[in-house]
């Protein structure tokens, strides 16, 4: 019965954490091409 338990809260746990996961990782994955993009404009812009 305890073990049933463990597993259900083990998988409600696992089911919540996927989306917060993704979302972060899309999140630092984003910044950085953000960060990229942004140095690769800024030298560029020094090339005119």
């Amino acid at each position: 019965m305890h073990e049933t338990q463990t597993r259900q809260r083990i998988d409600r746990l696992l089911a919540l954490m996927t989306p917060l996961v993704t979302v972060t990782v899309g999140g630092l994955i984003g910044g950085l091409i953000i960060s990229v993009m942004g140095a690769i404009t800024s030298v560029g812009q020094l090339a005119q």
